[in-house]
């Protein structure tokens, strides 16, 4: 029969996950690994811990009125088309 054994605690477990052994045991190759419902409650539990909700940095809108660069751009290139002969 194919032993379970926690791969966290070490523990042997049945095949729904529950410890079976009080202590933890050499950890044995031919066994497969897994995780105990014990050590899977606590996991998860840690994991709800870090995605509770959490303060978000918001972008400030800004606006940028680009018409005022883009005439002063296009009075340049003008002038700059006038002074060059073709």
């Amino acid at each position: 029969m194919m032993q379970r054994q926690c791969a966290w605690c070490l523990r042997l477990m049945d095949s729904i996950g529950e410890p079976i052994s009080s202590i933890p045991v050499p950890k044995m190759y031919e066994a497969s690994h897994g995780i105990c419902r014990v050590c899977g409650n606590l996991w998860l539990e840690a994991v709800l811990q870090d995605t509770e909700k959490q303060a978000v940095v918001q972008p400030v809108p800004v606006e940028v009125d680009t018409r005022g660069i883009c005439q002063e751009k296009n009075a340049e290139w003008q002038t700059c088309l006038e002074a060059r002969s073709f």
